[in-house]
């Protein structure tokens, strides 16, 4: 496998509850997370790429965790799209991986749906 498609990992802070209800969100609707993230990942980059600059969802700058500890989870993605998404989230909206992730995860949970009409349209519901 060459460098460019090796396997890496987005690393993710989140809440407990906020993990709980994104991972019945998937699973519930016969998603596999890590599917599902990845896919998200690779939109994103995508959406840049043709120049819609814009994220698809707002961000809640105060976006904490409560007085719930923190979980560490990682999401296994190819490392190429991790690097374009770092870059992008970085370059673009000032922001790090993780808070673009928790907002695309709390918009999936709020909506009951993936905030690009491609992603909906690639993961109906089972």
């Amino acid at each position: 496998m060459d460098k460019m498609n090796k396997r890496v990992y987005f690393p993710l802070k989140i809440s407990p509850t906020q993990k709980e209800k994104f991972y019945n969100f998937c699973s519930d609707n016969g998603f596999d997370v890590g599917e599902v993230v990845r896919a998200f990942a690779a939109e994103f980059v995508s959406s840049h790429e043709k120049k819609d600059n814009k994220l698809p969802f707002s961000i809640d700058g105060n976006n904490k965790y409560g007085d719930e500890a923190p979980l560490r989870i990682s999401i296994c993605v190819n490392s190429e799209i991790k690097e374009q998404f770092r870059t992008i989230c970085k370059k673009n909206y000032g922001l790090p991986v993780s808070v673009v992730l928790r907002g695309f995860m709390e918009y999936c949970i709020v909506k009951g749906k993936f905030p690009y009409k491609k992603m909906n349209n690639e993961f109906k519901r089972q």
